[in-house]
């Protein structure tokens, strides 16, 4: 079956790099650190499977074989995994395979470091099929693609995004079978360059294609999504109106409430207090910041860091009980706060009920779970068990569901819907890795989640591709808007915001009529107030904060904050800590331990953001509502924007409005703004800066449908309408 492009092509596509689920990881701090720069293996070889030993292995061109000698010899040390890769080449139009010099190059030095004219070369073993063996060192990390060159010296790179595979611990031979690929067009590329000029040329390559998939400008829009596979008439597209009006809070509760790292023991923890109790007493501030949605990442037992499931009826151990979390959800219902859990349902613990029977039957039939994993086809490989099974980008340790391809396997996850939004009360539900399943599977599961409860939301995690494919009126509400999150600081860490506004717009465009959850923190990524500096002596990185977090919460769509991203908690992935993501997912600041109201040893800066985070969130709170200003429904037009400065307005004439005037530069400037010809005043129409630094102070539009303003050095205007 041809497998379909879902994006980016060429050396390091994709929105995001592939990351790992760390509370610590789903992979280790090892593997996670290769993926920026190659890491060395023994080799690879061609014709018969690889030895312990280095001779007869198949030679790299002369020019590059020295380096990786000599980097082979100093991983060697660490141990190395045999991978053979296999792939089967998509025929032309006549037929025809037109790929005969098939390579397989990527992040790793005997990969050919994403070299096209270094990778391991592959062997013909059918009339389409190629096969390498190649060794690996052990716990890495490696994304890879196929290639092939012409006669000419052109490439032709395979399509869609990366593949990744993780080596893991074991010593057996790991089977890559990948299933049918299609390459691109054959383009040409220099002979010999050095690895600066062969990043550079990648780069141009990844634009190249990114350019013709968003139609060739900066903001045309993206063909129509495939949707051939969903059937009957579109539903309405938008979130429930409580999740519009909401500000939504993200707690990722095994790391917020310090639960051990390690998990998988149903009586480890029998008779400990419960740790969801502690949560009662953090209501009273989730209410004072305004907020009216908690998002919870894993509950479910799980062995480690909740994305790897054993029981999804059951509540952790770690954190206490199904009752303990009943319990949380009606709390947080009588203030108001709606409840959303993380399906993690493409997906499985390796104790998973199911799963331990398929190790038992090593991978035969006969049980009562038959069909429940991916045991044949793209990405399957053996992980020492005798059998080969699909994990989660190559993770052994997380087997992949086969919720598409077994009727069984599909209504285990939606009884498992409907027991949580039904029995349980939870209000949706943000759903793991959805860019990985189809539109098909999400219409079905739609379809049983309105039925249980008519106003959930369904939210996927998309990290890239086509929001619209998964995100419509027949499968999800909303998705996490990962093409906006970078744009929001590095503007303005760059000072540059039409970076902001080209993003902002390309989003508009490409994804017309979607609401989406904008962000600046969750738990895959780096700490905004480690980004932003948030602590400095001189206050920079508040004002930093204080811009991000403003444009975040005022501009169109439903934004989320991570939990103590308001108290200016910091976090970068890596490190000594065990966990490569355990950073990002430390325990919540105190006070919020039930002895106390006030803040306790907060991080430097943290009372600041604390102050800047609650004044914007009942900003918003204030302007939300089916007609009020910053309903996602409503307009949001970029008034005008220099490098420095930025003004956008939401709402429209006579009705409620609001105009947000942000200045990352360290001077003051004065602008002028033409609110009339954007719809959002006339001559005479007052404004007044409701924002605390500059409270009560007015601006009139002048005859000529203008308005001047002066916008602090570092600072916020939050313009309210009078009427």
């Amino acid at each position: 079956m041809l497998a379909k492009p879902v994006g980016l092509s060429g050396p390091r596509a994709g929105a995001r790099a592939p990351r790992g689920r760390g509370y610590g990881s789903r992979s280790s701090a090892s593997m996670r650190a290769s993926h920026q720069s190659g890491v060395s293996g023994i080799g690879p070889t061609r014709d018969a499977p690889l030895r312990p030993s280095t001779r007869g292995l198949c030679q790299l061109p002369a020019r590059s074989r020295s380096v990786a000698t000599r980097a082979a010899s100093a991983q060697a040390q660490e141990g190395h995994v045999i991978v053979r890769f296999e792939v089967t080449v998509v025929p032309n139009e006549e037929g025809v395979v037109v790929a005969e010099d098939v390579k397989v190059t990527g992040g790793d030095l005997w990969l050919g470091d994403w070299d096209p004219f270094r990778g391991a070369p592959m062997q013909k073993v059918g009339d389409s099929t190629f096969r390498v063996e190649v060794q690996l060192p052990l716990n890495r990390k490696v994304e890879y693609k196929y290639l092939y060159t012409t006669s000419d010296q052109e490439v032709a790179w395979q399509q869609g995004f990366n593949k990744v595979i993780h080596t893991g611990q074991g010593h057996h031979v790991i089977t890559l079978e990948d299933g049918w690929v299609g390459f691109e067009t054959p383009h040409p590329v220099g002979k010999k360059k050095s690895k600066k000029d062969r990043k550079h040329e990648h780069e141009d390559h990844h634009h190249h294609h990114e350019e013709h998939h968003v139609g060739g400008n900066g903001h045309g829009g993206l063909p129509e999504p495939d949707l051939s596979g969903l059937v009957g008439p579109e539903g309405d597209k938008s979130p429930p109106q409580w999740a519009l009006d909401a500000v939504w809070y993200q707690i990722y509760p095994l790391g917020f409430l310090d639960a051990p790292m390690h998990g998988g023991d149903p009586n480890a923890h029998a008779g400990d207090p419960p740790r969801l109790a502690r949560l009662h007493s953090y209501f009273d501030h989730l209410q004072s910041l305004g907020v009216g949605a908690v998002l919870f990442n894993p509950l479910f037992f799980s062995d480690s860091h909740g994305y790897d499931t054993i029981d999804y009826y059951r509540i952790d151990p770690r954190l206490g009980s199904l009752d303990d979390f009943k319990a949380l959800v009606d709390a947080c219902h009588d203030r108001g706060i709606r409840v959303v859990l993380d399906g993690v349902f493409n997906h499985t613990s390796r104790n998973h009920v199911a799963f331990k029977e398929l190790l038992e039957r090593r991978g035969g039939g006969g049980g009562h779970y038959d069909g429940w994993y991916i045991t044949q086809g793209h990405g399957v490989m053996d992980h020492g068990d005798g059998f080969a099974y699909k994990g989660w980008e190559g993770h052994g340790h997380l087997p992949e569901l086969n919720i598409e391809g077994n009727e069984a396997a599909k209504e285990y996850i939606h009884d498992i819907a409907r027991f949580w939004l039904g029995h349980i009360g939870v209000d949706g539900w943000r759903l793991d890795v959805a860019y990985e399943i189809s539109p098909a599977f999400w219409q079905e599961f739609r379809n049983v989640c309105l039925e249980a409860k008519p106003d959930a939301i369904l939210i996927g995690e998309i990290i890239h591709g086509d929001y619209r494919e998964r995100v419509n009126g027949r499968c999800l509400h909303s998705c996490t808007n990962y093409q906006l999150y970078k744009a929001i600081w590095s503007s303005i860490m760059d000072k540059n915001y039409f970076e902001l506004v080209h993003c902002w717009e390309r989003c508009e465009d490409h994804n017309p009529g979607l609401t989406l959850l904008n962000f600046v923190g969750n738990h895959d990524v780096k700490r905004i107030a480690s980004i932003l500096g948030v602590g400095d002596p001189l206050g920079r990185g508040v004002a930093r904060y204080k811009l991000a977090m403003a444009f975040m919460l005022l501009c169109n769509g439903m934004p989320c904050i991570y939990y103590g991203d308001e108290a200016g908690m910091q976090g970068e992935a890596g490190g000594p800590e065990v966990g490569y993501d355990a950073p990002l997912r430390r325990p919540m600041v105190q006070p919020w331990n039930g002895e106390g109201n006030g803040p306790g040893e907060w991080p430097a800066g943290g009372a600041d953001t604390y102050r800047i985070t609650k004044a914007l969130c009942h900003i918003r709170r204030r302007h939300s509502g089916p007609d009020a200003a910053l309903n996602p429904h409503n307009r949001m037009v970029i008034i005008s924007n220099s490098n420095q400065w930025l003004a956008f307005g939401r709402g429209g004439l006579g009705k409620d409005s609001v105009i947000v005037l942000l200045n990352c530069g360290e001077r003051s400037v004065e602008v002028e703004l033409n609110v009339s010809a954007k719809g959002l005043g006339e001559a005479g129409h007052t404004w007044r800066d409701c924002w605390m630094e500059n409270h009560g102070e007015h601006f009139t539009v002048g005859p000529n449908g203008r308005m001047r303003a002066d916008i602090p050095a570092m600072g916020v205007r939050i313009l309210e309408a009078v009427y």
